[in-house]
């Protein structure tokens, strides 16, 4: 009798992914510090944003998906259901632009939308923070592997990652074992990517929430994997799943770096300025110009822009962002990120809120600035800005910035992050609160519990008006 040769057993593109997700403590607080930055800067703008149009919808929203004791949102602090606890503070952190950036050989995104996820679950779950440090980590790592493989040209957007990152770091938070582990990977990665539409031409308030509706499917993942519901493991990663849209997908289920500093959490930028993390270097130089030509006491006639070769930069400077009449549209538009900088010496979230974008001078401004989107990149992540401006007596002013404050080669120090996370608490919240929050997220130990962590922050319900 002829038997049929064995078979050996193929290990699943979720199996090898889900043992990534579920690495060791001591290999994923390897970044613990920085995690603890990101998480107070993500608060930080988070609580910026409360009073923004888009963040009372989200909390509208964030309600009929069914109240609750799960977890309270970052916008409302409203109890709710663990599923609008995410809707609700997803739509905070990313309302004013002002959270993380990072881009790579690949697409660029703001990884830090992955805290609504993670702070939402961890409140759910009783997590301690250092449970919760972890899976930022994993989930950030696995987020940004991810934005590395996109094409920055391709019509797919970076909340694409939402859903795969998201389950990533959802599944260290309930616990869940191996198995489970997989198959709610395995469900998220094959719900679809995001489309790249969402932020063309007049940027609709949605962007403000797409990053949270990506992740919904991964928070539903996780709590049928734990149910016991089964999910594609052999097909998620193949053509007809991941692979469909994703170039190589099995390089996401690499091991950890066992050096931190290969880790690509290490390249994350923490923003200076509250707008597009293309924008940064160019905000930047515009606010030195701003200085320089107040010192040299003439009067700018011109200003000539050189940034860094990229389409979405071109996209970005085109006449299309020339009069903005929305405050999204005006955080993607550098004509009106860098008249206002080029004005007033700064950009700062206030300037959104009273309009500023539309006053006459800024406007006049605008029409100064010509754009040329010719510089080569240096390197990835690196734009970069130079300006030369015309005085009126014929004087010629040039400023040059490669790396703006935030960039991961020239860091907010510990004393410019704090100045951000004040600044963002000004008027919203008391400043025993907000000094308390602050060292309670950089300095506390790793078994307090998040949902205490968070006191200070959620105590109260915010009046939020639709």
């Amino acid at each position: 009798m002829t038997h049929p040769p064995a078979t050996v057993p193929v290990t699943s593109f979720a199996e090898c992914l889900a043992r990534v997700c579920l690495a060791p403590a001591s290999v994923v607080l390897k970044h613990e510090a920085w995690v603890r930055a990101l998480l107070l800067d993500t608060l930080g703008c988070a609580v910026a944003a409360r009073g923004h149009a888009a963040v009372a919808h989200a909390a509208v929203a964030a309600a009929a998906l069914g109240a609750g004791t799960a977890a309270r949102g970052l916008g409302s602090a409203l109890p709710l259901s663990a599923s609008g606890a995410v809707l609700d503070s997803g739509a905070a952190i990313r309302a004013l632009d002002y959270n993380d950036f990072y881009w790579g050989p690949g697409i660029g995104g703001h990884p830090s939308d992955l805290f609504a996820v993670g702070l939402s679950l961890a409140q759910r779950e009783r997590s301690a923070l250092g449970e919760f440090l972890g899976a930022m980590a994993v989930g950030y790592e696995i987020y940004l592997r991810i934005l590395d493989r996109m094409d920055a040209d391709g019509a797919f957007d970076h909340t694409s990652a939402m859903g795969l990152a998201g389950a990533a770091l959802g599944a260290r938070l309930m616990r869940l074992d191996e198995t489970r582990t997989a198959h709610a990977l395995a469900m998220a990665a094959v719900l679809g990517p995001s489309m790249y539409a969402l932020r063309q031409g007049a940027i609709c308030e949605a962007k403000a929430a797409a990053p949270a509706l990506a992740s919904l499917g991964a928070l539903a993942a996780l709590d049928l994997a734990r149910a016991g519901m089964t999910g594609p493991v052999h097909a998620a990663g193949g053509p007809r799943g991941l692979g469909g849209w994703l170039p190589e997908p099995q390089a996401l289920a690499a091991p950890l770096e066992a050096t931190p500093a290969a880790w690509r959490l290490a390249h994350v930028s923490i923003k200076r300025y509250p707008c597009i993390g293309t924008a940064q270097a160019a905000v930047h130089a515009a606010c030195e110009m701003h200085r320089a030509v107040r010192a040299a006491g003439g009067t700018l006639e011109a200003v000539q822009v050189r940034l860094t070769r990229s389409t979405l930069i071109a996209h970005q400077t085109s006449d299309a962002y020339r009069r903005p009449d929305d405050r999204e549209t005006a955080d993607h538009s550098f004509f009106s990120l860098m008249s206002m900088a080029l004005c007033d010496g700064d950009l700062t979230p206030g300037q959104f809120e009273r309009g500023r974008y539309r006053d006459p001078d800024v406007l006049r401004m605008s029409d100064r600035l010509g754009f040329d989107v010719t510089l080569p990149p240096r390197e990835a992540g690196q734009f970069c800005a130079e300006l030369q401006a015309r005085l009126d007596d014929g004087r010629v002013i040039d400023v040059a910035v490669d790396r703006p404050p935030g960039h991961p080669l020239a860091p907010l120090s510990a004393d410019e992050l704090l100045r951000k996370w004040r600044a963002c608490c000004e008027g919203r919240i008391g400043a025993g609160a907000r000094d308390a929050l602050a060292q309670a997220c950089l300095h506390d130990p790793l078994d307090v519990p998040v949902e205490r962590l968070l006191q200070p922050l959620l105590q109260v319900p915010i009046d939020i008006e639709p």
